[in-house]
Order: C-alpha cells, then sequence, then structure tokens
C-alpha cells in the first residue's frame, strides 16, 4: 500500500515539473509571440514609409516631367509664334525693298540719258537709205543736257544712211524730239520721222519750214512734267 503511495507522488511530481515546464515554454512562446509581433509591426512600418517615400519620389518626378514638357510646349508655341511674326515682317519688309526696287529702276529709266541700240541705228539706215540724198539737207539740234548722246546717234544714222547732215547744239533746253522740214522733202521727212518714231517718241511737228530749208530734228530732254507756262 504505501509502495503505491510513493508511486503516485513521484507521477505528480512528474507531473508538476511538466506543467512547470510547459508553463516556461508557453510563457517564452508568448514573449516570442509578442516580441516577433512587434519586430514584425516595426518592419512593416519602415516599409510602409519606404514606400510612401518612393511614391512621394516618384510622384515629384512625374510632376517636374510634366512640368518641363507644359514649359517645352509653351516655349515652341511662343517660338513658332515668333518665327510667324518674323515672316510676316520679312514679307512686308522684301515687299516694300521689291516696291522701292521698282520705284528706282522707275526713276532711273525716267532720268537716265536715252539712246538707241546698235541694232536700232542700224534699221534706222536700213530704213532711211532708199530715201536718202545728199541733196536733203538736214540739222540735228542737241539740248544742252542729257539728250545729247540721243542726238549724236541720230546724227550719225542719217549720215550714213546718205543725208547731208549738220549737228548743232541748241542755245536753249530742249524737251522732246520733234520734227520739221519744207514741202518739198515731205517724202524724206515722212520716212524719217517713221523710222525714228518706232524708236523714239516724237512729240510732234516743228511745222512746215520754208522752201529750201533743211530738214530739222530737235532731240531734247525727257519731259518729266509739264513744262511751266509764261
Amino acid at each position: 500500500m504505501s509502495g503505491k503511495i510513493g508511486d503516485l507522488e513521484s507521477s505528480l511530481a512528474l507531473l508538476d515539473t511538466l506543467i512547470q515546464v510547459f508553463a516556461v515554454l508557453v510563457a517564452i512562446g508568448i514573449v516570442g509571440e509578442v516580441g516577433f509581433g512587434v519586430r514584425h509591426w516595426i518592419l512593416n512600418r519602415r516599409l510602409q514609409g519606404l514606400v510612401h517615400f518612393e511614391d512621394q519620389k516618384r510622384q515629384a518626378e512625374i510632376a517636374r516631367l510634366n512640368k518641363e514638357a507644359g514649359d517645352a510646349r509653351q516655349a515652341a508655341g511662343a517660338a513658332i509664334e515668333r518665327a510667324a511674326v518674323a515672316e510676316e515682317r520679312a514679307a512686308i519688309a522684301n515687299q516694300k525693298a521689291e516696291a522701292e526696287h521698282i520705284a528706282r529702276v522707275k526713276l532711273a529709266s525716267a532720268i537716265a540719258p536715252r539712246s538707241l541700240a546698235i541694232s536700232q541705228i542700224r534699221e534706222i539706215v536700213d530704213e532711211l537709205r532708199p530715201v536718202a540724198n545728199a541733196d536733203i539737207h538736214i540739222t540735228v539740234e542737241i539740248s544742252l543736257g542729257n539728250s545729247g548722246g540721243l542726238g549724236i546717234q541720230i546724227y550719225n544714222a542719217l549720215k550714213e544712211a546718205g543725208f547731208s547732215v549738220q549737228l548743232q547744239e541748241a542755245s536753249r533746253v530742249l524737251y522732246e524730239t520733234s520734227i520739221g522740214g519744207p514741202l518739198e522733202s515731205i517724202n524724206a521727212l515722212n520716212a524719217i520721222s517713221a523710222a525714228l518714231g518706232k524708236r523714239v517718241p516724237i512729240m510732234g511737228l516743228i511745222g512746215i519750214l520754208p522752201p529750201n530749208s533743211p530738214i530739222r530734228i530737235a532731240v531734247g530732254e525727257r519731259l518729266m512734267r509739264e513744262l511751266p507756262k509764261n
């Protein structure tokens, strides 16, 4: 009987020991769970902070790139607008320069000494040679100015055609080209008027001159405006 009691006491002592061991293990487990839980929470907070930081950094980079793109588009638009304005100004300047060039050409043409081309002189000679006669006298009167060169060309052409020609300087300023002569030289007068009129504007006839007068051709300055009236 005493042996059974001893066995029971031994078993209870063992169970107490095991209970204490298991209690310690449970306590260690609880402490470990709490420790690992806290560690997990700390690491999770750090991870969330890093993720949030990276998100903010990424959003800031996207915003910066969007701003740069917007600024670039705005700058490009302004550059295109400036280019359009510059092109418009260049076109206006070109039109103005072209108009000024045309005006200068017209002015230069208006004030430049008139002259005949070599081919025109040859044509005048060929057209007048059939009616030319050394007995037909012609006086070419040139003005004191830019028309002298044209008058000399007409003088040389008539002389080469076969007329008796005299060159004379006028004592006054003449304007444009005019011609006149006696009735006995009417055929030559008409031929000369036609030949010169094709190439040089003839203002009109000087008039019918007295018999035996030479045909008179007055070569004057280009008429730029209405002559002053006395």
